[in-house]
């Protein structure tokens, strides 16, 4: 990210001032996080990657995690994801499936 933001603005923060906007600005972890999870998931991991794991998109969901206390999906594949990238949430959101959520809202 650094070098791209360095050829838009013609500053380059400092590793230093990198971590601290993550700090401050936890929706940006996320996606980092994220996306480096994907990218294990789908191409790196020795076994079991590819496409039977959540996509790049779905995990660019991540951002609102920090925003929310539940987010419900119907997708198992994103709902495994996000609650490993949930992990380094500092609001600690509930995820579930939409199943879950309607079990709960009707006492099924």
């Amino acid at each position: 990210m650094i070098p791209i933001y360095e050829r838009q603005t013609g500053y380059r923060p400092s590793h230093e001032e990198f971590e601290r906007f993550l700090k401050r600005v936890p929706s940006w972890k996320m996606f980092w996080f994220a996306r480096i999870y994907a990218l294990y998931r789908r191409a790196i991991r020795p076994k079991g990657y590819g496409k039977k794991n959540a996509g790049i998109n779905d995990l660019d969901t991540a951002i609102y995690l920090p925003f929310c206390d539940w987010f419900v999906t119907n997708d198992a594949r994103q709902r495994r994801a996000l609650r490993v990238v949930n992990a380094v949430n500092p609001r600690g959101t509930k995820i579930m499936s939409y199943d879950a959520l309607r079990a709960r809202l009707f006492g099924l």
